[in-house]
């Protein structure tokens, strides 16, 4: 399905991509239905932040009501903090650029090129909401077992 240019296709082409596409939700749908239960109990008790699930009436439930005690909401926050500031801190390099092969480096000006591609790198992401936006990553990532940082 992906080989063809949809826009430029046939109606017949279209119909099936738009059928195939259909079908797909339907069953990622499915799936993902036997999480959504597990995935209503995680954010009430542990990250209250991300429940967004409606009650019955259609009406978003007030958050953070069942919490009684900060142990998970606590041990979450260590998780992300503690990615962050052992593995992808902004207070210093976390990782190198480098090239498959370990002669290429030895190559006149080549690890001139990547170290400037490594700084160029990490100045994105100072000026960018990377950092912050990573540990929300990491939350999602620690409560409900999905993340994307897009």
């Amino acid at each position: 399905m992906g080989d063809v240019a949809v826009l430029d296709a046939s109606p017949e082409i279209q119909r099936e991509t738009v059928k195939h596409y259909s079908e797909r939700f339907k069953e990622l749908d499915g799936q993902r239905t036997s999480w959504v239960e597990e995935w209503k109990l995680i954010t009430k008790y542990i990250f209250p932040r991300r429940s967004i699930f409606l009650d019955s009436k259609g009406r978003a439930e007030r958050v953070g009501k069942d919490i009684y005690n900060g142990t998970a909401l606590g041990a979450l926050n260590l998780f992300a903090n503690g990615i962050m500031g052992y593995f992808i801190s902004s207070s210093y390099p976390w990782f190198k650029t480098m090239l498959p092969w370990n002669e290429a480096s030895e190559l006149p000006g080549v690890r001139q090129w990547l170290d400037q591609v490594e700084r160029i790198l990490y100045d994105d992401f100072h000026r960018s909401t990377f950092y912050e936006e990573t540990v929300e990553v990491l939350k999602d990532a620690g409560a409900l077992g999905t993340a994307v940082l897009y």
